[in-house]
């Protein structure tokens, strides 16, 4: 069957991916996953702490707390801002597990552009010089891209969860839900090479279609990583790296 002949041609391409990896230093871009998980978790904390700030001074103006005396004003500021804090903390984790994909792709974007043009010059000799404005079209279309697939993903992730209330469809829809998130996790990472070709978005989307084996292999170790409790969205940061490598190589094998 074609879809899980393309599945497989597309995970083996990760044993190559690691191989040039480690042989042509790419490593390098795993320093872009390594500053961006310091500043979105610096950001997050700042985020959480200045949201738990502006409520708690928010509720205090609403219910008259600051009229209370001193000693029960400080008392009850310091429980009610930690209260708060924590509350924005735990949301804060909820969203980021939610969207973490999403958000890895459309920050990496610049990153991963760089990525797939250098291991196609290293596969096939083709040099991309740098230039700006197609590097900001590349990061752009990524993002765009990235905005465009998550909505897609969570509109039938949504239909599929309420099919998971019918008896015996219900057993099969989480792997329905594993294959989804791969197909449009791979796609997004495989289209750098789409733009490379100069395909438009329509046209990629139509190839992915008529590929979605190659898209769901490419895609389901990133989407599997994701699942990992508390650290799932920093450990799929990182490999990242590998799975644009894998969608590159995989992409030209089969367009070669």
């Amino acid at each position: 069957m074609k879809f899980f002949r393309l599945l497989s041609f597309s995970l083996e391409k990760y044993g190559l991916a690691f191989s040039l990896l480690a042989k042509h230093h790419l490593w390098i871009y795993l320093l872009y996953p390594l500053v961006l998980n310091i500043l979105v978790f610096s950001g997050g904390m700042w985020l959480v702490s200045g949201l738990a700030e502006t409520s708690l001074f928010y509720i205090q103006d609403v219910f008259g707390l600051q009229n209370l005396a001193s000693e029960d004003a400080n008392l009850g500021h310091t429980i009610l801002y930690w209260l708060l804090w924590f509350v924005f903390k735990v949301l804060y984790f909820i969203l980021f597990a939610f969207l973490s994909g999403s958000i890895i792709l459309i920050l990496m974007s610049p990153a991963l552009a760089l990525l797939s043009e250098r291991s196609e010059k290293i596969l096939t000799g083709n040099d991309y010089p740098f230039v700006l404005t197609t590097f900001l079209r590349e990061t752009y279309r990524g993002i765009l891209l990235a905005i465009r697939n998550t909505f897609f993903q969570f509109a039938i992730m949504f239909a599929l969860f309420l099919l998971g209330f019918v008896p015996v469809l219900g057993l099969i829809i989480p792997l329905a839900l594993l294959v989804v998130s791969s197909y449009f996790y791979g796609f997004s990472f495989m289209d750098y090479y789409q733009e490379r070709r100069k395909l438009s978005i329509s046209e990629s989307v139509r190839f992915m279609r008529a590929n979605k084996g190659l898209a769901v292999g490419n895609g389901l170790p990133f989407a599997l990583l994701l699942l990992l409790p508390f650290f799932g969205s920093i450990v799929a940061s990182f490999f990242a790296v590998a799975t644009t490598i894998a969608g590159t190589i995989a992409m030209h094998e089969k367009l070669s």
